[in-house]
């Protein structure tokens, strides 16, 4: 999950439910299903084309999956 704190399309209390509803899955396989990405003075579509997005965004999604 990404989010920035400047996103007009996403309300914040949506986001903290559906965090809520994702992370209440069986983890009992060891593996968190669930890492939230928070970029500061990011909006809804900067995660795809900001100039910084590889650093930002880029970089935590990779090592979380590794």
């Amino acid at each position: 999950m990404i989010r920035g704190n400047s996103d007009s399309l996403v309300d914040q209390k949506d986001f903290e439910e559906l965090v809520e509803i994702l992370e209440d899955v069986d983890i009992s396989n060891g593996i968190k299903p669930l890492k939230e990405v928070y970029v500061k003075d990011y909006g809804h579509n900067d995660y795809s084309w900001a100039a910084d997005a590889k650093e930002k965004i880029g970089k935590p999604i990779l090592n979380f999956l590794s």
